[in-house]
């Protein structure tokens, strides 16, 4: 088994004992042991930070001779008065009951990149976290808003919200009514034109209102003209896709005909699904 003995110096406290030349220092100024304290010394400082039994010890400080254990204890208590351990505190040996004495070495310093480089790592890991989060929750949204179908469309099942946008040069009341009978379709619920109005003197575009009220569908159109024979539509949008699911020209310009067409035309798309 390999010793301290075999790998030179031991550095205790102020101390620094070398196997090789049987020589305590401290701080570089060599200090004198008696005999026997420096051979038990040297047992604990060849196998310092073990335990080295009591029989060990004395068979190597005392060959020829019979010694009690009081005989080693009066030794190692001599030796702990001249290093000056117990007086500041520390102990540079250490008893073992019931077994014998181990030197505790000082612990080899550790560089300041040893401590402080690795610190940053885990704010480094906190941030990838927090950005992989940020990233998944932005592709979520993306979908949600651009890709995923209304429930009311193929395979949907439940109830679908719908803004009613005021119809582009449509006599006064027109869109108001429109929702009115929308209303009364059990799968919708539905955002009045009103509610469009406040969000466009706040200049926000009416699919943006859609979207930020939670809607499925958009009902739009422009009013016809008297001057331009077929210019009138109605358009029923998903909100989420873009795709435009029924349009249909507005015929007549009667507002209580034209009222009918889009009700019965939206109603009856949706019943169909």
């Amino acid at each position: 088994m390999k010793t301290n003995e075999d790998h030179g110096p031991v550095v205790f406290g102020p101390f620094q004992y070398d196997p090789s030349k049987r020589q305590l220092f401290r701080a570089s100024e060599p200090v004198d042991l008696q005999p026997k304290m420096l051979e038990t010394l040297h047992v604990l400082a060849v196998n310092a930070g073990s335990v080295v039994e009591k029989q060990e010890i004395v068979r190597a400080v005392w060959p020829d001779t019979v010694v009690e254990e009081v005989g080693l204890a009066r030794n190692i208590s001599q030796l702990r008065k001249l290093l000056g351990g117990e007086e500041s505190g520390e102990t540079y040996i250490q008893t073992v009951p019931r077994r014998g004495y181990r030197l505790v070495p000082a612990l080899p310093a550790v560089a300041p990149t040893d401590i402080s480089d690795p610190a940053p790592a885990p704010a480094r890991h906190r941030c990838g976290v927090w950005a992989v989060a940020g990233s998944v929750a932005f592709i979520l949204f993306i979908y949600w808003q651009f890709y995923l179908p209304s429930r009311w469309l193929p395979g949907g099942e439940g109830r679908a919200d719908l803004v009613v946008v005021p119809f582009e040069g449509e006599p006064k009341g027109f869109s108001e009514a429109l929702a009115a009978e929308l209303a009364s379709n059990s799968r919708l619920r539905v955002i009045s034109p009103s509610t469009v109005r406040r969000y466009r003197a706040l200049r926000f575009p009416d699919h943006w209102t859609a979207r930020i009220l939670g809607a499925a569908l958009v009902v739009e159109g422009e009013w016809p003209s008297a001057s331009v024979p077929g210019s009138g539509a109605a358009r029923l949008t998903d909100v989420h896709s873009g795709r435009m699911i029924w349009s249909g020209r507005l015929r007549q310009p009667e507002p209580e005909a034209a009222l009918e067409e889009v009700r019965s035309a939206i109603g009856a798309r949706i019943g169909q699904r």
